[in-house]
């Protein structure tokens, strides 16, 4: 990214993300930070930045963010040990839906083995089958 005059960030790249759903969130924080613009004598120049966004301090308690998200113990308590993805795989969302420009969601229930793999996957809402599919066959995996 590169910050102009005022310091304000433009033309703003994304050059690595941990899932796609946190590019958009991050482009959209960019437009309000400000930065002291770089300084040659009295003149402003435009420099290239990096920097590094991300989203773990959203929440002050890891149990919090889980059972916000529906991840509890088997008594809808928040888990004793908080789970870590082993593996993130991202569905293959329906070449029909794509080819189409169209978007879609879906929403699973699943228990997650002492081995660490999802088993007992119920798609429990979805835009489309499809997409109910795509992302209990992810989990799957």
């Amino acid at each position: 990214m590169c910050r102009d005059d005022g310091g304000k960030v433009i033309q703003p790249r994304i050059l690595a993300a941990s899932h796609v759903d946190f590019v958009l969130p991050a482009l959209e924080s960019l437009k309000a930070w400000e930065f002291s613009p770089a300084m040659q004598g009295d003149l402003t120049i435009k420099s290239p930045v990096n920097g590094e966004i991300t989203f773990g301090a959203l929440v002050s308690r890891i149990d919090e963010m889980l059972l916000a998200n529906g991840v509890m113990a088997p008594d809808g308590s928040a888990p004793a040990i908080a789970p870590e993805p082993i593996v993130i795989v991202d569905p293959v969302l329906p070449v029909n839906a794509l080819l189409k420009g169209e978007g879609g969601s879906a929403t699973v229930d699943f228990t997650v083995s002492e081995s660490g793999s999802a088993r007992d996957i119920r798609v429990r809402e979805a835009t489309h089958p499809d997409f109910g599919d795509a992302l209990a066959a992810a989990l799957e995996t």
